[in-house]
């Protein structure tokens, strides 16, 4: 896959940045976390392709949004009713994001390079709360699943970041792995990126309105 190839796939974020943009100030608030990630997603693919066509890196600004995406998600969940009974386990999340991001970019250096652990570590604890938010809501949705952005935003969130923990897991320890392979894997995750991109914007459409009039 050719980097024009990727960077189109990559772009594939900004419809559903532009709805969210759009959609703002007419959706129930609780989902403001997600529609900020997907804007910042947005700006962070710009930033990207400004920084790569000027010859540098774009380690620096893609760690800082894997940082902000992990907590932006954390938060999410909260408001979705993940930690409702488990307040403890959404402050030690927290936590635990922060200071992995904080251990692998402790110096300039570590900011240059990607970390793999904050990723792996991340990516699973987002993979696990995506599938408890969808196993609450099957209990308590009484509508078609499929029609909830709930449940298509956690659905995305399984596919992308299964694959980010795996892409993540392929690069780091599969040394003996063949470049066509590991190209191959790349390749694999910059198409699910793509799709589930494009699951975000359905679910962003359906997001329910806020109510017009609040009854006293």
């Amino acid at each position: 896959m050719s980097y024009e190839q990727m960077v189109i796939l990559g772009y594939t974020i900004a419809p559903a940045a532009m709805a969210a943009a759009w959609r703002w100030r007419k959706v129930e608030a609780r989902y403001y976390p997600i529609l900020v990630l997907l804007q910042l997603g947005f700006v962070n693919e710009i930033v990207s392709s400004v920084v790569i066509a000027n010859g540098h890196s774009n380690a620096v600004n893609n760690n800082i949004f894997l940082l902000a995406e992990a907590l932006l998600l954390l938060v999410q969940f909260k408001r979705l009713g993940l930690f409702v009974r488990r307040s403890s386990w959404y402050h030690f999340g927290g936590f635990l994001m922060i200071a992995l991001w904080i251990w692998e970019n402790r110096n300039w250096q570590g900011l240059q390079v990607i970390g793999p652990v904050f990723i792996v570590v991340s990516s699973a604890m987002i993979v696990v709360m995506s599938i408890f938010c969808v196993n609450l809501l099957v209990i308590s949705y009484t509508g078609v699943l499929l029609r909830s952005a709930t449940f298509l935003f956690c659905c995305g969130f399984c596919c992308y970041f299964s694959t980010m923990l795996l892409l993540e897991l392929f690069l780091s320890y599969g040394a003996g792995l063949s470049m066509e392979l590991q190209a191959a894997a790349f390749k694999a995750s910059c198409i699910v990126n793509a799709i589930c991109n494009f699951l975000f914007l359905i679910a962003v459409l359906w997001i329910p309105q806020k109510p017009r009039f609040i009854m006293y």
